[in-house]
């Protein structure tokens, strides 16, 4: 199939998350790079960051949605290791079905020429309109306050 080098990569990008996070314990899943510098991921922000941001990749722009709570209920390595696997798992078979195989092919083997290639119009400020969060401001790929 023409696109099935995407759900190769997608299959081996799974197994390399999985297998940087079992090289951790739970103890270690609150350390930052930099103790005194807040800004840092601990190693549970990035496990969260991780399986909210492809949630949300998945969803907005493939319109792949496998569950409503990317992020494990139990805070432990094991916990996010087999709910994080289990969601990407889904991503690729979703309902004994080639999910991603067969979105793939319906995005991308159309003809966009009907689309206009212009950049974001910018808000009036100036300012760019799909700035990055600031030091202390939380991206809307972290765990809601709350």
């Amino acid at each position: 199939m023409r696109y099935e080098f995407l759900v190769d990569t997608y299959r081996t990008e799974i197994d390399k998350v999985v297998s940087v996070w079992a090289m951790f314990d739970d103890a270690d899943l609150p350390v930052r790079p930099h103790s005194i510098d807040p800004r840092g991921r601990s190693v549970l922000d990035q496990m969260v960051h991780q399986s909210v941001s492809e949630h949300l990749w998945f969803s907005t722009m493939l319109g792949i949605s496998v569950t409503d709570n990317p992020v494990s209920g139990t805070e432990t390595r094991q916990a996010f290791m087999h709910h994080y696997a289990d969601n990407a798992n889904r991503r690729l078979v979703g309902n004994d079905r080639p999910v991603l195989r067969s979105v793939a092919v319906a995005r991308l083997d159309h003809d966009p020429s009907h689309r206009t290639h212009r950049a974001p119009p910018r808000p009036a400020d100036g300012a760019a309109a799909n700035a990055q969060p600031g030091p202390g401001e939380r991206p809307s790929t972290e765990r809601p306050d709350g």
